[in-house]
């Protein structure tokens, strides 16, 4: 994927074609199972590996939806070891090391091609990992190793900064359509999130973020709000767990029940944002649906959905019939920036 992203890049930088383009570069790692090769494996040494902030919590003294992972993963049928807890995260962090190398160099083909200068550049990821926190592995939990991922934007106009204010992926879309400048009257559906422009532009964002677990490993739909520090987890079919992160990061101390001031509110606003009662209907309603267009789209000719390079006829990276040799080569040819720069 990383080789297909930098030639379009190329490609686009040697065509006379100056129009806005929209790049998604789409990679799997770091995902389970947790195997890298031995040049990021060694990357690491296992002194160095750390141990899950969270110890392994037995079973019995879980929440009761940790509780159903734990069978739902078929952890009662094996046995880990503190050896194969590193092992394991000794691969996730290798796995992270080859991504943050294969994102380098497209960074470096974005440089090279010249659209540094005025290319918005969003990285993120599609969820998290307990990679062992608490005794867990992988996802479909609400807790925070299995739902944070990075979000980062570089913007070429603002400088770089941190910001500690929470966003969500539902904030990706409102974001990219403000840089395209699309005025949000213009959309005609309804568009979920806020862009996170004003955080690039080092203005306040508030205001509660909503995650969702509606697939499998769940009996009834679970749904989270957090709202600052404050962070509820609701479901109609396992008990309600609220943290104050601020206090508890790890989220060891459950204060549903205790008369928590925050409880009552942000209850009333997962209530308003899903409708609970039914949900569950409503989601195996759309996977039916969605099942059988699926096994409709799987007969006759295979449509592909994903990425296919332009065709050959389109092609002018290549000698083809009729081409002259020193034409094609020419048109291969970038200048270096600081040339650009001379100039």
């Amino acid at each position: 994927m990383i080789h297909h992203a930098t030639r379009e890049l190329y490609t686009r930088a040697r065509s006379e074609d100056t129009r806005p383009f929209m790049m998604t570069v789409s990679l799997t790692q770091p995902h389970d199972p947790y195997v890298t090769t031995r040049e990021y494996w060694e990357r690491y040494s296992e002194n160095t590996i750390d141990s899950p902030r969270v110890p392994h919590i037995p079973v019995e003294q879980r929440d009761e939806h940790s509780q159903s992972l734990y069978y739902h993963y078929g952890q009662d049928k094996c046995e880990l070891s503190d050896q194969d807890y590193r092992n394991a995260r000794r691969g996730y962090y290798g796995m992270i090391s080859h991504i943050d190398e294969l994102f380098g160099r497209l960074m470096h083909a974005v440089k090279d091609s010249g659209f540094a200068d005025n290319t918005v550049v969003l990285f993120s990821s599609d969820h998290g990992d307990m990679i062992g926190e608490r005794g867990m592995w992988f996802k479909k939990t609400l807790f925070n190793p299995a739902i944070q991922v990075p979000m980062i934007i570089a913007h070429p106009k603002y400088q770089a900064r941190r910001v500690s204010a929470p966003v969500s992926l539902l904030d990706v879309f409102p974001t990219m359509v403000e840089l395209a400048g699309v005025n949000r009257k213009d959309i005609s559906t309804s568009i979920d999130g806020k862009s996170m422009l004003p955080a690039l532009r080092g203005e306040t964002i508030s205001g509660p973020i909503f995650a969702e677990h509606i697939d499998g490993g769940t009996s009834a739909p679970r749904v989270c709000v957090r709202d600052g520090d404050m962070k509820l987890t609701l479901s109609r079919a396992y008990p309600t767990q609220l943290f104050n992160l601020a206090n508890d990061p790890l989220e060891l101390a459950n204060l549903a029940g205790t008369n928590h001031p925050d409880e009552s509110r942000l209850t009333q606003l997962a209530e308003t944002t899903w409708p609970l009662d039914t949900l569950l209907d409503d989601v195996i309603r759309s996977q039916t649906e969605r099942k059988l267009v699926d096994e409709a789209l799987s007969i006759g000719r295979e449509e592909k959905w994903d990425f296919v390079p332009r065709p050959l006829q389109q092609n002018t990276n290549y000698v083809r019939r009729g081409d002259a040799f020193p034409t094609v080569e020419r048109r291969g040819y970038l200048a270096y920036p600081e040339a650009n720069d001379s100039n």
